[in-house]
């Protein structure tokens, strides 16, 4: 069948984005949830019977999504985890400053034994960031060199 670029690509992108939903529904419901120190994700589906068959469905659009692609020859979307490792990391350190005492003084005074404390431990997790910031730039770098990223 022939499409013109213009509806080749929106039919990619759109079908794509789909199947990215499917895919992470699949995940969302097959792998167990992430538990940190602050943050903790909860799955009230993951050990009832109905997330296996919702599991099911998914597969089978996936495979739907598969076949318009296949019989239309629409190209994959694209994404680079690498581009969203780098937005995160700005993003972070971005909020990790906001945590500065001089800003959190807006929402009231501090005492100085907590601004002192908040000082150091922000120093330190924004030194961790700058290392993998760091170690993205090497990549980036040597993925530049190869005609990558």
């Amino acid at each position: 069948m022939r499409l013109t670029e213009n509806h080749r690509r929106v039919l990619s992108l759109a079908l794509a984005e789909l199947e990215e939903y499917l895919l992470l529904l699949e995940r969302a419901l097959t792998e167990e949830p992430l538990v940190g120190h602050l943050y903790q994700e909860t799955n009230a589906l993951q050990s009832h019977e109905r997330a296996e068959s919702i599991v099911k469905v998914a597969e089978g659009l996936r495979g739907q999504v598969g076949e318009v692609a296949r019989l239309l020859a629409l190209e994959p979307v694209r994404h680079d985890r690498f581009d969203l490792i780098w937005a995160g990391l700005s993003a972070h350190w971005a909020n990790l400053e906001e945590l500065r005492p001089a800003h959190l003084s807006s929402y009231g005074p501090l005492k100085p034994e907590v601004a002192g404390f908040l000082e150091v431990r922000l120093s330190l997790l924004e030194r961790g960031l700058e290392r993998i910031e760091n170690i993205l730039t090497e990549v980036e770098d040597v993925q530049a060199n190869r005609g990558g990223v």
